[in-house]
C-alpha cells in the first residue's frame, strides 16, 4: 500500500481554502466600509427626542411622563451603555449602532453572503451598507431606530431560517414592537402578506409573534403596576402622543392639506434619505413580478403596503390619526430595498448585449447616488455639533460667564453628561421654565418655576447660528439689547459634496451645512 498523499483530494482542499480566504477578506472589507461610512456621516445627538431618551435613561429617577420615556426597552438599553461607558454621546448611540449592524448582518445572511460571493450578493450587502436612511439614523439614540434593526433581523429569520431561527425571529419582532409602537404596523403587514402567499409557513410565526408580544407587554405591565400603580401606563403615554393630532396636519413638519398628502409620494420619488430606491423597487418589482420568487414577492408586497399605510393609514381604527411625516418610520424597508434592487437590476439587464456589465454598472450608479445623497446632507443635527464646540470654548475660559439660548443649553447639558455647566447661563423666563430639559418634570409646589440660573451679568453671548431661537423670546430680547462685538469662534461648515466647490458657490445658502457660532463680547 502506498503512503503517498491522495493527489485527487488536494485541489478540493485548495479550493475550499481559497473560498474561505475570499469570504474572510470580503467580510473584513464590508465591516471596514460599514464603520468608515458610519464614522464619516456620524449624527449622534440630533437635539430632538433623542435628548429625552438619553436623559431619562441616565437618571431613571421617576415615573415616565411622556411616550419617549415610556419606551422601556430603549431606555434600559441606553441606560446599560451609560452604566458601562459613562453618559456620553457614543454610549447613547451604541444600542442603535448594534441594532443597525445586526440589520446589515441579517441582510447579508439572508442572501447567504459571504458564503456565496457573486455580484448580486455583493451588491445587496453594499446597498445595505450605504443606504442613506440607515446610515443617517444608525448613530441616533432612539427607540424607532433600534426597533428597525430588530424588525429587519426578525423578518429575515422568518423568511429564510429553520424552525429555531424563525422562533428567534418572532422574539426579535416582539422586542421591536415593545421598543416602538409603530413596529406593530409593519409587523402586521409583513406577517399578513406572508400568510396570504404562504399560509403553511407563516401561520406559526404569526401566532408565535403575537404570543411573545403579549407576554412581553404583560411583563412590562406588571413592572409598571408594581412601580407606579398603572399597568397600562405605556398605552396611556402612547395615546397622549396623538391627543393633539387633528386631521391631515403634522405639527412637527408643519405640513397640512395637500402638501401633507403628497409627502409620501414625494418621498418615494426622491428624497436624500431614500434616494430613488423605493421608486426603483416598486416600479421594477411590478414590471418583473412574474419573474420574482415567492419570498421576493412577499418582500415587495409588504414593502409597498407598509409605505402606503404609513403614508395614508391611521394609527387608531376609531378615528383618522395619520402618521407623522417622518422618514425613520420606513427603517424596516431596508430589507426589501436591498434584497430586491439587485434582483430587479438583474432582470432589467437580461435583454442587454452585456447583461452582467450593465447590471453591475446599474448597482454602482445606485451606490454613487447613495453616497451623493449622504454627502449632500443638510443642517439636521449640526446645531448639536456647534453646541459641543461652544461647550469646549466655555470650558477653556472658566473665569468668564456666557449667556446662550435654551435650545443650545439643552444640547450642552446632554453633551456635558447631563450636568449644567458652571459658567454658561440662560436668560430666566418662560423659555427656561417650559423648555429647559432639566425642567421637564412633574409640577413641584416647592419649586413652581423649576431650575433657574444665577442672576449675573455675562461677559459674552454664545450665539449658535444653527439653533432655533424663535421660541426663546427672553434670549432674543437680551440679544437685541446687547449688540456687543461679534467674533466668529466656530466656523461655518459646508456640505461634503461641495467641499471642493469654488468659493462663489460656497457662499450660497444651499451649500452651507452649518452656520457655526459667534461670541458676542460684552466686556
Amino acid at each position: 500500500m502506498s503512503n503517498s498523499p491522495d493527489r485527487s483530494i488536494q485541489p478540493l482542499a485548495d479550493v475550499r481554502a481559497s473560498v474561505a480566504w475570499r469570504a474572510c477578506l470580503a467580510l473584513l472589507a464590508a465591516l471596514a466600509s460599514w464603520f468608515a461610512i458610519t464614522w464619516c456621516f456620524w449624527t449622534g445627538y440630533a437635539g430632538t427626542d433623542d435628548l429625552f431618551y438619553a436623559r431619562y435613561a441616565f437618571l431613571f429617577h421617576r415615573k415616565p411622563i411622556n411616550w419617549w420615556e415610556g419606551r422601556l426597552p430603549a431606555i434600559l438599553a441606553i441606560r446599560a451603555m451609560f452604566h458601562w461607558f459613562g453618559p456620553n454621546e457614543i454610549a447613547a448611540a451604541l444600542p442603535t449602532l448594534i441594532a443597525a449592524l445586526a440589520g446589515t448582518a441579517a441582510v447579508a445572511w439572508y442572501v447567504r453572503w459571504p458564503q456565496h460571493l457573486n455580484w448580486k450578493t455583493n451588491a445587496t450587502v453594499l446597498l445595505a451598507i450605504t443606504f442613506p436612511m440607515d446610515v443617517a439614523s444608525r448613530t441616533v439614540p432612539g427607540a424607532v431606530y433600534m426597533a428597525a434593526g430588530l424588525l429587519i433581523v426578525g423578518s429575515a429569520c422568518i423568511l429564510k431560517g429553520s424552525s429555531f431561527v424563525r422562533t428567534a425571529g418572532c422574539v426579535c419582532i416582539a422586542a421591536a414592537i415593545l421598543t416602538h409602537e409603530v413596529s406593530l404596523f409593519y409587523t402586521a403587514i409583513f406577517l399578513a402578506t406572508g400568510l396570504a402567499f404562504d399560509r403553511g409557513r407563516f401561520l406559526r410565526p404569526l401566532l408565535l409573534s403575537s404570543l411573545v408580544t403579549l407576554i412581553a407587554f404583560g411583563v412590562q405591565a406588571a413592572y409598571y403596576a408594581r412601580q407606579f400603580g398603572d399597568p397600562l401606563l405605556r398605552l396611556h403615554l402612547a395615546a397622549s402622543e396623538s391627543v393633539n393630532a387633528s386631521g391631515i396636519y403634522d405639527p412637527e413638519t408643519n405640513l397640512r392639506g395637500l402638501q401633507f398628502l403628497l409627502w409620501p409620494l414625494k418621498t418615494m420619488v426622491f428624497s436624500k434619505v431614500l434616494a430613488f430606491d423605493l421608486l426603483l423597487v416598486f416600479v421594477f418589482g411590478a414590471l418583473y413580478w412574474r419573474k420574482l420568487l415567492l419570498d421576493q414577492r412577499i418582500l415587495l408586497t409588504s414593502g409597498f403596503l407598509t409605505w402606503l399605510y404609513l403614508g395614508y393609514g391611521s394609527k387608531v381604527p376609531w378615528a383618522y390619526h395619520p402618521f407623522a411625516r417622518m422618514y425613520h418610520f420606513y427603517g424596516p424597508l431596508v430589507l426589501s430595498v436591498t434584497v430586491l434592487l439587485p434582483v430587479c437590476i438583474d432582470h432589467w439587464s437580461r435583454g442587454h448585449a452585456r447583461p452582467r456589465r450593465d447590471a453591475i454598472l446599474g448597482i454602482v450608479g445606485i451606490v454613487v447616488v447613495h453616497l451623493a445623497c449622504l454627502a449632500a446632507g443638510g443642517k439636521w443635527g449640526q446645531d448639536v455639533r456647534v453646541s459641543k464646540a461652544l461647550l469646549g470654548f466655555a470650558s477653556a475660559h472658566p473665569s468668564s460667564t456666557f449667556l446662550t439660548d435654551v435650545a443650545t443649553m439643552n444640547q450642552i447639558y446632554a453633551i456635558n453628561g447631563f450636568s449644567l455647566p458652571s459658567n454658561i447661563i440662560c436668560e430666566n423666563g418662560r423659555a427656561v421654565e417650559q423648555n429647559l430639559l432639566v425642567n421637564k418634570e412633574p409640577p413641584n409646589p416647592a419649586a413652581p418655576h423649576g431650575v433657574t440660573f444665577p442672576d449675573r451679568a455675562p461677559d459674552g453671548i454664545l450665539l449658535n447660528l444653527d439653533a432655533s431661537i424663535s421660541g426663546d423670546q427672553d434670549f432674543r430680547n437680551y440679544l437685541a439689547a446687547h449688540p456687543g462685538r461679534h467674533e466668529r469662534i466656530v466656523p461655518a461648515r459646508y456640505r461634503l459634496i461641495l467641499a471642493a466647490a469654488p468659493a462663489f458657490l460656497k457662499r450660497k445658502e444651499f451649500a452651507i451645512a452649518s452656520e457655526g457660532a459667534e461670541l458676542i463680547r460684552l466686556r
